[in-house]
């Protein structure tokens, strides 16, 4: 509006702006509405183009949308064969005329995790933690002890800041160990935590998709593949000119 008023000298409202804006997605991609309405058939061009894809849409008792999801064969075969056992997940807020989320966290992670991957471990992000008991506990050097005992690599080392923390602040230690260092410790992990001790991989995807989050649904779906596609084209490449053996 500012930009319209400085280069013709024309006085636009809010609103006006926002339903021109409106119109020429409108013209350019589908309607909000009318998006969601093409999930069936865009996915079924999805399962046609990539035999080796996987998508589900699930729908309310009134067929309205609820949520979907689908996967790439390479990145099921990538996962279970040469990348480290780690899922990630975040939410990624959805911009548009329709809010939602795109990768959905929610408290029913815990028993989600239970039921179809049974025998993993849940672990915490570090990052949020930190700051809830950062926010939480207003004692001095709390935050830099926590972050201290959550990366160490040796039991001991372990102890030694907690039992700092303790003396430092007796409820923040009650209330880390009643959640189970297990969780959000390296030291204490039973299982290998190696360097993932937040959910950064699903900021980085958050801030590829910050344009496309303010999309229709299935521009924003189909951005999402074109990102994919190209990383794998770009690897794809890479890992053909390489020279030197690789070490996984």
């Amino acid at each position: 509006m500012e930009e319209m008023n400085r280069k013709w000298g024309l006085q636009c409202l809010y609103g006006k702006a926002w339903q021109a804006k409106e119109y020429v997605e409108s013209l350019v991609f589908s309607p909000s509405e009318e998006s969601f309405q093409l999930f069936p058939s865009y996915f079924h061009m999805l399962e046609h183009e990539n035999p080796d894809i996987v998508t589900c849409v699930t729908t309310d008792g009134e067929q309205r949308f609820k949520y979907c999801f689908w996967v790439f064969g390479s990145c099921i075969q990538g996962f279970s064969v040469v990348m480290r056992p780690v899922v990630a997940i975040d939410a990624t807020h959805l911009k548009g005329r329709f809010k939602g989320i795109l990768f959905v966290t929610h408290l029913g992670i815990k028993n989600a995790v239970k039921q179809v991957y049974k025998g993993t471990h849940h672990g915490l992000c570090n990052y949020h933690l930190g700051k809830n008991v950062k926010n939480r506990f207003k004692c001095e050097d709390v935050a830099a002890i926590f972050t201290m005992a959550t990366n160490c690599y040796k039991v001991t080392d372990f102890d030694r800041h907690m039992n700092q923390l303790k003396q430092l602040c007796k409820p923040a230690y009650d209330s880390l160990m009643r959640l189970g260092p297990e969780r959000w410790a390296r030291a204490r992990s039973p299982v290998k935590r190696y360097k993932l001790m937040t959910s950064n991989t699903a900021k980085c995807i958050n801030s590829c998709l910050r344009h496309a989050r303010k999309m229709p649904i299935t521009v924003l779906i189909e951005c999402v593949r074109g990102m994919l596609q190209c990383w794998f084209h770009d690897r794809h490449n890479e890992a053909l000119n390489l020279t030197m053996p690789l070490s996984l």
